[in-house]
C-alpha cells in the first residue's frame, strides 16, 4: 500500500507501477483542471473481486479493466477507483500495447472520470484520450 499526504493511496498495485510517478502526475492533472484531491482510493482485485463489482453495481457480469466510484463535491475529487491488472494485461496483449503503458493509461483515466470526463459518445471517447495521452507525456517527461 502506498500512502501519502496527496490523499491518494494505493491498495495492492503491480510492483510494475510506479507509485510516485503515478501521483505526481494525478496531481499535475487534477490542479490543471482546478481541481483538488481530497481523497482518491486505487484498489487493484483480481478478476473474480471486479466481476462481483460489476455485478452488483452496474449489472454487467463481466470482467472490465476499471470501475469509478465518484464521490466528488465541487472541485474537491474524492473518490474510489477498482482496477484489475489481469484484465489490462490480456487487453495490452490483444491491442498490443505496452502493459506498463496501459496500467497507467487506466490509472489516469480513472482520475479523469472524477475530473468531469466521459466515455459514452465517440466526441467523449476522443476527449478522454486526448487527456489520456496528456498524462502519458509526463511518464515519459514529454512534458507540453
Amino acid at each position: 500500500m502506498g500512502h501519502n499526504k496527496s490523499g491518494i493511496i494505493f491498495y495492492g498495485p503491480p510492483v510494475i507501477l510506479n507509485l510516485k510517478l503515478a501521483e505526481e502526475i494525478c496531481i499535475k492533472t487534477a490542479v490543471s483542471f482546478q481541481k483538488e484531491i481530497k481523497s482518491l482510493k486505487y484498489y487493484f482485485v483480481p478478476r473474480e473481486k471486479i466481476i462481483e463489482i460489476n455485478s452488483t453495481h452496474l449489472n454487467h457480469d463481466y470482467p472490465t479493466d476499471i470501475i469509478t466510484f465518484d464521490y466528488c463535491k465541487g472541485k474537491k475529487i474524492l473518490g474510489e477507483v477498482f482496477i484489475c491488472d489481469s484484465v489490462i494485461k490480456e487487453n495490452a496483449l490483444d491491442l498490443k500495447l505496452d502493459f506498463t503503458e496501459e496500467l497507467n493509461r487506466v490509472v489516469f483515466h480513472g482520475l479523469l472520470h472524477l475530473i468531469g470526463f466521459n466515455d459514452k459518445t465517440v466526441e467523449e471517447i476522443k476527449e478522454m484520450r486526448i487527456a489520456e495521452n496528456n498524462c502519458l507525456k509526463l511518464t515519459k517527461g514529454q512534458h507540453e
